[in-house]
This record gives structure tokens, sequence and C-alpha cells, in this order.
């Protein structure tokens, strides 16, 4: 009974995750030029970005700071969470700099602070490998996913699947292009 709950669950991700991604609104992924590329599993960000630079389908940024969008193979709450901390809104900034002025005025205690070794939310731990999702960084809404059944985690099929992916990206965004 059990197996049959956990294959009608993934079925029905899959029939979710599958028609978002080549039913998205190509609009939604024209103001998009510069991506970030989130750690996955597997080291599938590394296939996607080069795929992705070759292509010419995006500008690959390495500094998430100056990217519009997030392409992740993980939706949690320690992926929301590094985006929080990456991407703050205006009302937390001001918070901040309410604390930190609160707290302390030189230089010296306001560095003390800043490393943080026990904190790494940009690590994936993903089971759902397959699912890829751009995530817009203002709204934080999913602009595009897919889903890549039969996935395999050997470095040859990791570039080909890359390739795939980015094939129906681009194919997407080309739908919309002039």
């Amino acid at each position: 009974m059990f197996r049959c709950f956990v294959l009608f669950a993934l079925l029905c991700t899959a029939l979710i995750v599958v028609p978002a991604g080549e039913a998205a609104d190509p609009a939604r992924l024209e103001h998009v030029e510069n991506v970030y590329f989130w750690p996955m599993s597997n080291s599938l960000d590394q296939y996607l970005a080069e795929q992705t630079a070759s292509a010419g389908v995006f500008k690959v940024v390495v500094d998430p700071k100056k990217a519009q969008a997030i392409l992740t193979d993980r939706i949690s709450s320690k992926f929301f969470a590094g985006m929080e901390e990456l991407f703050p809104t205006p009302e937390e900034q001001a918070a901040a700099k309410e604390a930190a002025a609160a707290t302390s005025t030189d230089a010296a205690s306001a560095l003390a602070g800043a490393y943080r070794p026990d904190t790494v939310p940009y690590q994936s731990a993903s089971r759902a490998e397959g699912a890829v999702f751009l995530v817009d960084v203002a709204s934080r809404e999913v602009l595009w996913s897919t889903f890549l059944e039969d996935f395999d985690a050997s470095p040859r099929a990791l570039h080909k699947q890359a390739r795939a992916i980015v094939k129906r990206l681009k194919k997407q965004r080309a739908v919309n292009a002039p």
C-alpha cells in the first residue's frame, strides 16, 4: 500500500512539474538576463552553467547579487533561507541596519559576527533528481520548471541531461522572441 502511495505521489509531482515548464508564460522570462546557479546535487549546476553559457540562453553570473533569477533543483525551506540571506527585503534591510547600529558602533565588533561557519544555506541535499526550477529573485516566483525522467548521475549523462534542460529553456524563451 505504501509503495502505491509513493508511486502515486511521484506520478502526480511529475504531471504537475512537467506541464508547468512547458506551459510557462514566456513573457515572464523576458526580464531575465543574468542567472545564478544554486549548488545542486551531483554538481548538476556546473553542467547547467556550462551548457547555458555555451548556448547563450542567459549570462551566467558567479555573484548571486547580480542575478535576476536563480536556477535550482530544490525548492525548500533551506533554499528560501538562503534566498532571504542573499536577497533581503527592504524591510529586513532596515531592521538589520537598526539592529547593527544599536548593538555596535566600532568596526572590530561589527566584523566579529560576519563569519558564521555553522550556516551553509547554499548546499543542496536534493532527492528530487531531474527537477529544475528557475526562480525570480525579486518576486520569489517560479518562472519556469522542468523534469527529466530517468535521471542519471554519471558525468556523461549529467552533461547530456544538462543539454536537454537548456534546450527546453531556450525553446521556451524563443516562443516570445521578436
